[in-house]
């Protein structure tokens, strides 16, 4: 997937997201204000890799003290498959 068709298709899933918080907004009150949200699909799943690896490669240092983030739950010491979302956390206070 060249980035243009991904850049276009994310505004497409983006809009679909922004329709949903708009019908369901206590959805987006669970997330930390500091929260970066990776948009994936399930009909797509090219867009979801493509999303999956520009989220892994963004999402591995803090923003504000520079440290690796740590994740939330200790649910699985696995690392997430394709079409699962972690919530990972700032390390500084």
């Amino acid at each position: 997937m060249d980035r243009k068709e991904q850049v276009s298709k994310n505004i497409e899933l983006a809009g679909a997201f922004l329709d949903h918080l708009l019908e369901h907004p206590s959805e987006l009150e669970e997330a930390p204000h500091t929260a970066n949200i990776v948009l994936l699909t399930e009909e797509d799943e090219k867009l979801t890799d493509a999303n999956m690896q520009m989220a892994r490669r963004l999402a591995r240092k803090c923003p504000n003290c520079g440290n690796p983030l740590q994740k939330i739950s200790d649910e699985t010491d696995e690392p997430p498959d394709r079409t699962t979302g972690v919530l990972l956390r700032e390390v500084c206070s």
